[in-house]
């Protein structure tokens, strides 16, 4: 497939960048996931393990709510029956359905059911298998039956096959948080009904939760404890594999600054622990907000919290999402300018806003634009909304936003005729990801679905920065596949790997370029990186190389760093010499030598493609990698997993 270069992205570390396009990569507007009588709305989904999705959705084909499954394969294609799986025949009832990937290719999906009477809604569970059979008890198997409503529950793999539930319990008047855990095999593995995650006085709802990484689950929710009905507090507790609490009982508390916070989202820190964001109106307006809790249960941020976005006007519907780095993508509905605008944030891992103050608008045209989600992708994240015109009519938009804070332009999810909304999203987990919507196309709405192409690579050969008296020479060649994607190549320079950053020069590009920085200081140690400006105008780094101004350089090899295209490998030179990068297997056999003719001092990256000496690719494996200008000589291990 050729496709338009629309966002690149480079990291610090690799040699390759990555375009993306601006479509969609399955049929204009969408593939139709269900378009049978009736209502269908609220899609969620989940991955399918193979780069396609299991949607579920309320479905109202007959004259009561019942959930509905469908899987996409990563063509496009439903794989399961035309219009849906039914996933609980009951006919009493069933809506707020949530599903998770259960690690061979199916879901286990959850719902509230009414089977006891609308005024007890239970919650039920049940597995389909890949094929979309039902592997457990066919009317679902209950989660729990206890007195007044179960409401709003989340799921995450128990990463056994199974699942942890958490959810709003109101067996005892008022609302508490409960969690069950359930196996591969359909069988609840803790107390009855679950068990008491939170029982403090006053009311507790809005729960959402994330595996712990060791069988367990931090579970957040928004708290009445402290001031009964007037103002909401959060809180967060840590359930281990048993049931178990770990942190203080009844939970940690999050933010108990003044006013209401709610909308509480959650990830993983990698570490046990969790990053938190939420809207919160200590000011009397609606801000977002954001903490991190460790494995232990202790806050590592400010007290209450450290501020995402407090521009003028109210922002809310906080999503988050890993960035990659140990820290987090936050995006929101922003109304600073009166109407609704998407907003967003990366934080690093002690709370530091690394974008613009109050974040970089994403979707700010003079559309409303709202209801964002979001998802890690390569190098940044993949942000939907809806778009709604003055007529009533609403789009589906999508925008991927990189790690720096680059953008690239709006891809038009859908722009079908009537409303479409409510997008949700995954990562496909080939650098793209697939989008769901409720569809009113067919004047009744229905569940459509689109997929947005992952990356290109392109491979950016080498970048070198060289220093003299007085000067740093940069040098750089490109791919020749890259010069069609491309329309410029900005130059900067920073004083620290992480910025700020300073244009030098913008360049045509062409397969072997050049630059001379000479504004340096002797001893002055300079970062530099390039941005790759394609047909959009969108903009990313490049890989970033450190220069001594005419500082003394000493002769060493980096470790090298294997990707998807091959190995880059950076190193050193003392002083001016012939050079020669060879890597050998363990018994000192050449595999492949990469000559780089004479070299003043400087630092270098250097790509391999992996293939050897004949042109084939070389196998996984130890390998030691050699460096040799003049008589100087040194080296490293390598090992290839990929």
């Amino acid at each position: 497939m050729n496709r338009p270069a629309s966002w690149l992205a480079l990291s610090t570390v690799a040699l390759t960048a990555v375009v993306n396009t601006a479509h969609g990569d399955w049929a204009s507007d969408g593939i139709a996931v269900c378009t049978s009588a009736g209502v269908q709305l609220s899609p969620q989904l989940t991955s399918d393990g193979s780069g396609g999705a299991i949607i579920v959705w309320e479905d109202k084909r007959t004259p009561m709510s019942l959930i509905y499954a469908q899987r996409i394969d990563a063509s496009g294609t439903p794989r399961w029956t035309a219009d849906g799986v039914l996933v609980c025949p009951s006919q009493f009832g069933q809506i707020t359905t949530r599903a998770v990937h259960d690690g061979t290719g199916g879901a286990i999906i959850v719902w509230e059911d009414v089977r006891s009477g609308v005024a007890n809604k239970d919650l039920y569970v049940q597995r389909l298998d890949a094929a979309g059979t039902p592997l457990w008890n066919a009317a679902g198997v209950a989660i729990c039956r206890a007195d007044n409503d179960q409401s709003g529950p989340k799921l995450v793999s128990d990463g056994a096959g199974g699942a942890i539930i958490a959810w709003s319990d109101g067996r005892s008047g008022v609302g508490d948080i409960y969690a069950q855990r359930i196996n591969a095999a359909g069988t609840p593995l803790w107390t009855a009904d679950g068990v008491a995650v939170c029982e403090a006085t006053d009311s507790q709802g809005g729960v959402e939760l994330i595996a712990d990484g060791s069988g367990g689950a931090v579970v957040i929710w928004t708290d009445f404890r402290t001031t009964a009905t007037t103002a909401q507090d959060v809180y967060v507790q840590r359930i281990n594999a048993s049931g178990g609490a770990s942190w203080t009982a009844n939970g940690v508390a999050v933010c108990t600054a003044a006013g209401n916070q709610t909308g509480t989202k959650l990830i993983s820190d990698g570490s046990g622990g969790a990053l938190i964001a939420w809207h919160d109106n200590r000011t009397g307006t609606l801000d977002v907000y954001a903490q991190r809790i460790s494995g232990s249960g202790a806050l590592l941020w400010s007290a209450d919290g450290v501020p995402v976005c407090t521009a003028s006007g109210p922002q809310f519907n906080a999503q988050l999402t890993t960035d990659g780095a140990a820290g987090a993508l936050v995006s929101w509905q922003d109304q600073r300018t009166g109407s609704a605008d998407v907003y967003a944030q990366r934080l690093d891992d002690t709370g530091n806003t690394l974008w613009a103050t109050d974040g970089v608008g994403i979707a700010t045209a003079a559309d409303a634009d709202a209801s964002p989600s979001l998802v890690a992708v390569e190098g940044g994240a993949a942000i939907t909304w809806q778009s709604v015109k003055p007529s009533g009519d609403s789009d589906v938009y999508a925008k991927r936003v990189g790690v720096t804070g680059n953008l690239d332009a709006p891809n038009a999810v859908c722009t079908a005729p009537h409303p479409q909304g409510t997008p949700r999203l995954i990562a496909d987990g080939d650098g793209g990801a697939i989008i769901t919507w409720d569809d009113d196309r067919g004047r009744d709405y229905d569940i459509y679905a689109q997929k947005l192409d992952g990356p290109t690579s392109i491979t950016l050969q080498e970048f070198n920065a060289a220093s003299s008296s007085g000067s740093v020479l940069l040098t750089w060649r490109l791919a020749m596949e890259a010069l069609p994607l491309l329309e410029r190549i900005q130059v900067q320079r920073a004083l620290a790997a992480a910025g700020p950053w300073v244009d030098l020069a913008s360049q045509q590009p062409s397969l072997s370029m050049s630059f001379e920085d000479t504004q340096v200081s002797p001893g002055q140690t300079y970062w530099y990186r390039l941005l790759l400006l394609g047909s959009d105008g969108v903009q990313a780094s490049a890989p970033l190389s450190a220069v001594e101004g005419a500082s003394a350089w000493r002769t060493r090899l980096y470790p090298p760093v294997e990707n998807a295209d091959g190995v880059v490998f950076r190193y050193a030179l003392a002083v001016a010499g012939q050079t020669r990068l060879e890597i050998l297997d363990v018994s000192g056999r050449r595999v492949r030598t990469l000559p780089q003719d004479l070299r003043p001092p400087g630092e270098y990256l250097m790509s391999w493609d992996r293939n050897g000496e004949a042109g084939t690719r070389v196998a996984r494996g130890v390998y030691v990698v050699r460096l040799q200008s003049g008589a100087v000589a040194t080296a490293r291990k390598l090992i290839l997993v990929r």
